[in-house]
């Protein structure tokens, strides 16, 4: 017996709602685009570019670098230029210095020596005296000339000596008002002694123009020199050629 197929009924409940919008329905997704698509002409194409832009930054970074290391190099080397110059100023300021100092130390002894070699002129040609009598034992002749301002005080002190060296006799001390107060002048055969205190600034004179390389004093020396009173420097006693008792 054959079925027959029957419809089931469903019953209309009200559930839906007519007041309410119709619901939306959910834009669509785009599509995705097509990945590009290059040639080999595009991409050899790229390369190149990249390479030439690659090179004009290098170039130009290699030339930044270059002008730098050049700025450099030409600070440096006026650096050490102007270092030498300073150098050759400050060595030639220190010359200088030192010349000077040679001139005003020979302008200030001038100043202040004379007044020592005029009071201690007696003592100290006594003690020359004294040095060469010694050497002179053989001599038959000896003639000393002092300043005739130091011949009481002095002419007694060397006949004493004279004595002491068994010269009596031999022995003659005379005053010279040529001689200046602390210059000596000793004699014998074929020799003799001289304490002469212009000879011996002659020679300091000659010595400090060697040092300083300069004949004259500079401005500072100048000032400092003045007379002094006739005064003498103490000068040293230089034995004259012909000496044979040395």
């Amino acid at each position: 017996m054959a079925k027959v197929a029957t419809a089931q009924i469903q019953r209309f409940l009200f559930e839906r709602r007519f007041d309410l919008p119709a619901p939306q329905e959910a834009p669509a997704e785009p599509e995705p685009e097509a990945p590009p698509v290059f040639s080999a002409e595009d991409v050899e194409r790229a390369r190149a570019e990249g390479h030439a832009v690659g090179r004009e930054q290098a170039n130009a970074e290699w030339a930044s670098k270059e002008h730098h290391e050049a700025t450099l190099r030409a600070s440096l080397d006026g650096i050490g230029e102007r270092l030498q110059a300073l150098q050759a100023v400050v060595g030639e300021a220190r010359a200088q210095a030192e010349r000077d100092a040679v001139l005003i130390a020979g302008v200030i002894a001038k100043r202040l020596l004379p007044v020592r070699y005029r009071e201690n002129a007696i003592p100290e040609i006594e003690h020359l005296v004294a040095t060469v009598l010694p050497r002179l034992a053989e001599e038959t002749s000896i003639n000393i000339a002092v300043a005739a301002s130091l011949f009481p005080e002095l002419g007694p002190r060397l006949e004493a000596l004279a004595l002491g060296n068994d010269l009596d006799g031999r022995l003659r001390i005379t005053a010279d008002a040529a001689l200046p107060a602390g210059d000596c002048r000793m004699e014998w055969r074929g020799g003799g002694i001289v304490r002469d205190h212009a000879a011996l600034w002659r020679e300091v004179d000659v010595l400090v123009g060697e040092i300083t390389g300069a004949a004259g004093t500079t401005s500072q020396a100048r000032r400092l020199e003045a007379p002094t009173d006739g005064g003498r420097l103490n000068p040293s006693d230089t034995l004259r050629s012909g000496d044979d008792h040395g």
